[in-house]
């Protein structure tokens, strides 16, 4: 599968494909794995789009938790921790979606109340 080839462009594009365009709920699993643990900052990033594309209501709770973990990490690459804000947005039909005109910072750009609450519940 695509999802696993060694080129990340690949990898990065299966993503797309599959959860964005074609919205593999089928395969979400996948698209949490991809965040989680691939070793490609661009691949996680656009897995971060994939968990929330690819999401259901039974998976939901989880993918949030997933989501909010990526935008607390401060180890994590600041565009992965942005792509992963804007799955929550998403997911939360929120619409106060950071200036993509300028470098994400999460410091400034994160609404951290609502991420606190959100780890919480």
């Amino acid at each position: 599968m695509l999802l696993e080839h060694p080129d990340p462009d690949v990898r990065e594009e299966a993503l797309r494909v599959l959860f964005i365009l074609w919205k593999a709920k089928d395969l979400h699993r996948r698209a949490v794995d991809a965040l989680l643990h691939d070793e490609d900052p661009d691949v996680r990033a656009a897995a971060g789009y994939a968990v929330a594309a690819s999401s259901s209501p039974l998976t939901r709770r989880e993918d949030i938790a997933t989501l909010v973990a990526t935008v607390r990490n401060t180890e994590e690459a600041p565009f992965v921790r942005a792509s992963a804000y804007d799955g929550l947005l998403i997911l939360h039909e929120r619409n106060s979606f950071p200036d993509m005109r300028r470098a994400f910072r999460p410091e400034r750009d994160v609404d951290w109340s609502w991420i606190e609450r959100l780890a919480q519940d």
